[in-house]
């Protein structure tokens, strides 16, 4: 065991070691025999101290090897709440057990438990995952659940880890106390601590934490502006003493009621030592910036492949990558092929590993090691039958938060076949297909193309919230791949583009809504070649076009398709400015970038001509105004504005239409006539009053309120 680097023991919080230096002294003082638990911090936690980043996920694990088995994490835990509240001397305030398991989980023997703790009430508690250290695991097919021995070393319980460098562990223990020394509180010295913060000094922050809001900023800096400061190598006793004397009656009054109890709490955190457990290599890969798995050193090559390699198929696929136990090697060999078999059995007993592992790579910026894709084809169908869209989605939604780079190179990972495993590895099409979505699954690894999607993807806003990026960069990088759908026994089969954007949206769950619907408008727009059932133009395109063409300032002859395409623009990437809860998160121009992926360049020009012209200067329109036009259908009301929109700019007018008489003067006056050309134009023999005789008007089938719905949700031929 070697100690933690002093710069990575800084970045452990107060906090940490006041839970730290509390749940320590609860197994050294229990009476249920506890003394001599192990108590180690695993999993990210000490990742992220030796890459100086400090962390919020405080995994505990406690090595019971030695215990009665009646001894288990819960009993552990359940002893918790009670030493609280004998020992406020510690600094924490309470504990609560919330521990909740599965029945699957407790007949599995998942000894676990999840504890929240308070340090002080002004403070947000810390949520703790206490484990035991595991020795083997043990899968069944089907369930990602394993049977797990909970009496495991130390050391077995990190060859479990996916990574070497979430198997690291520290060593929790109490420092020892210096011959010839003064002792403090505790028996902790109060010379050279030399695992703690910065000498007494420490303290300053563990201090502040226990006496909650307000508490000063540390024992050197305590309010009442003191004519010099605290310095360390005085004693506890000592050091309390000259506080006392410093400090103001009303100070003393308001906060030092619990002086004694914060002191002691920070002299006993402060006393933690730190030694760091690395049997796997794990320090030399983080500062090689490279990902790779645990493997049993000790263990022999034909022992670990008769475990991991039982079935036909998988002999067949070894044979067929090359890999095999019987020829002979030497010995970096033997290491690199009990790598790779030892990878290919962590990935199949819980294939999401294989997502986990892209994901630091791109959230790192670490190389994923060669023996990675020599394991994933083991991996891969049961990443796509075993592992639940939701646990996949967790994943992402974490690489998202991550970066919007981060998102892109594990798409580029994720997406990009590997060519070396033939056609029966698409690690792609595991990910994003699975068991929900049948015979219909599509493949997303055949034809992507980088750049496509990366171009795509450079379109949209830079402040977009995670889930709407992970939505948007999913659907550049499905639009950048060929999309061909499966039957169940792979084969191809026919699905026009806009079908099957819209069936992998679905099935994965994750994009907004907004986001599908932009998608499909940008795949509608550019599949020219083979386009999706259109809208075809009515009546009232037909004489907004024509009438768009008498400005005098922009003297434009709109046809009725391109005027209807301009509206259906419109609409579909929400243009709107009047309607900021409406807007696109992913913006028009991330639309027009999925459409010029598959379109030609001559649709693509039009695309951007059409909205460059929708962003110029327009008209403000009320919804107000627009209800008090006479014979215009209720449910016509949104669409019209819409028109509105789209007709104005065309005529290059940015008028002032608010108000009933101002919209009314517009379309008689101004566009002599226009109302009464579209009301006769709805209306059935241009009746749009109900008649003396109480007969009442009829809508003309092509404006009813299903036939207009129809029409918006159509396509638009576009005109090249």
């Amino acid at each position: 065991m070697e100690p933690l680097p002093r710069l990575a023991r800084q970045l452990i919080s107060p906090r940490d070691r006041l839970i730290l230096s509390f749940v320590l002294e609860y197994l050294q003082t229990s009476s249920l025999g506890l003394s001599d638990v192990a108590l180690h911090i695993s999993g990210g936690y000490v990742r992220d101290l030796l890459l100086g980043r400090k962390s919020d996920d405080l995994d505990l694990s406690l090595c019971l090897r030695e215990l009665h088995p009646n001894i288990t994490i819960d009993t552990v835990a359940c002893g918790m709440p009670d030493f609280a509240l004998e020992r406020p001397d510690l600094g924490i305030e309470q504990v609560e057990v919330i521990t909740c398991l599965s029945e699957a989980s407790r007949g599995k023997s998942v000894d676990a438990a999840q504890v929240r703790i308070t340090i002080s009430s002004w403070e947000e508690p810390t949520i703790v995952d206490l484990m035991p250290t595991i020795g083997k695991e043990t899968y069944d097919a089907n369930d990602r659940i394993p049977r797990r021995d909970v009496r495991g070393t130390a050391e077995e319980d990190t060859l479990r880890r996916d990574l070497t460098i979430c198997a690291l562990l520290l060593r929790v223990t109490r420092m020892e106390v210096a011959q010839g020394a003064g002792a403090g509180l505790n028996g902790v010295t109060g010379a050279a601590w030399v695992n703690g913060a910065n000498g007494l000094n420490g303290m300053n922050d563990i201090t502040s934490s226990s006496l909650g809001k307000g508490g000063g900023a540390g024992l050197s800096t305590v309010p009442g502006q003191l004519a010099s400061p605290l310095l360390p190598g005085q004693s506890i006793e000592a050091l309390a003493a000259e506080l006392e004397r410093r400090l103001d009656g009303e100070w003393v009054a308001a906060k030092c009621a619990n002086f004694n109890k914060c002191v002691a709490a920070a002299a006993t955190a402060a006393s933690l030592q730190f030694r760091l457990l690395d049997f796997h290599s794990g320090v030399d890969d983080l500062q090689a910036r490279v990902l790779r798995s645990p493997y049993p050193r000790h263990r022999s090559l034909s022992d670990v492949w008769e475990e991991v390699i039982l079935s036909p198929a998988e002999r067949q696929l070894a044979d067929r990558l090359g890999l095999s136990a019987s020829t002979p090697r030497t010995e970096a060999e033997t290491r690199e092929m009990l790598q790779v078999v030892w990878w290919a059995k962590v990935l199949r007993d819980d294939p999401l590993r294989l997502v986990r592992a892209l994901r630091f790579s791109a959230s790192l910026g670490f190389r994923v090691h060669p023996s990675f894709w020599r394991a994933v084809p083991f991996a891969v169908e049961a990443l796509r039958a075993k592992v639940s869209g939701p646990r996949k989605v967790t994943e992402l939604r974490k690489i998202a938060k991550a970066s919007r780079a981060a998102l892109l190179d594990f798409f580029e990972l994720a997406f990009e076949p590997l060519a070396a495993f033939g056609d029966d590895v698409a690690f792609g099409d595991a990910l994003f297909g699975g068991p929900s979505v049948g015979p219909r699954r599509l493949s997303v690894a055949v034809g992507f193309d980088t750049a496509r999607m990366r171009a795509a993807a450079a379109t949209l806003p830079p402040d977009m919230e995670p889930d709407a990026a992970l939505g948007a960069v999913l659907a550049a990088a499905l639009i950048s791949s060929d999309l061909t759908p499966c039957d169940s026994n792979g084969a191809a089969g026919a699905q026009s583009d806009d079908d099957a954007l819209k069936t992998t949206l679905e099935a994965m769950a994750i994009a907004e809504a907004e986001v599908e619907d932009a998608a499909r408008a940008g795949m509608t727009a550019a599949a020219d070649d083979e386009p999706c059932p259109p809208g075809t133009p009515v009546g009232h395109h037909f004489l907004l076009a024509a009438a768009s063409g008498v400005s005098l300032e922009r003297p434009l002859v709109a046809s009725a398709a391109a005027f209807a395409s301009l509206v259906r623009m419109w609409e579909v990437l929400k243009l709107d400015q009047g309607e900021a809860q409406r807007q696109l998160a992913v913006g028009a121009d991330y639309v027009l970038a999925l459409g010029a992926s598959r379109a030609s360049s001559a649709t693509s020009t039009r695309l951007r001509e059409q909205l460059q012209l929708l962003r110029t200067a327009g008209p403000t329109i009320s919804g107000s105004a627009v209800a008090g036009v006479p014979g215009l259908p209720a449910h016509l009301r949104g669409l019209f504005i819409s028109m509105l929109h789209v007709f104005c700019r065309l005529r290059a007018e940015a008028v002032d239409l608010s108000t009933p008489e101002a919209l009314l003067g517009y379309l008689d006056e101004t566009c002599e006539g226009l109302l009464d050309q579209l009301r006769a134009e709805w209306w059935q023999d241009g009746v749009w009053q109900t008649g003396a005789d109480g007969r009442k008007p009829r809508l003309r089938e092509a404006y009813t309120k299903d036939a207009t719905l129809a029409w918006q949700r159509a396509g638009v031929v576009l005109e090249n």
